[in-house]
């Protein structure tokens, strides 16, 4: 019953459209975002324009590098 109960939640949770929406907007894709944009490696929704340390980790930011598209 709880297996079942657990089962369900997780389902639910997966398929929630506002939840993938919400994910979708932490992260902007790369080509879209500034030049001057710092991220941490380990935590890619944190973003800010200047270099420093993320405040979940402590680890050292690292520049976005803007993504090339093939030709």
């Amino acid at each position: 019953m709880t297996f079942s109960l657990l089962l369900l939640l997780v389902a639910c949770d997966a398929t929630n459209p506002a939840r993938t929406a919400i994910e979708q907007k932490k992260a902007p894709p790369v080509e879209q975002v500034a030049e001057d944009t710092w991220t941490c490696p380990m935590h890619p929704e944190i973003r800010t324009h200047e270099p420093g340390i993320c405040p979940k980790c402590s680890m050292d930011l690292i520049k976005v590098q803007p993504r090339k598209e093939a030709p």
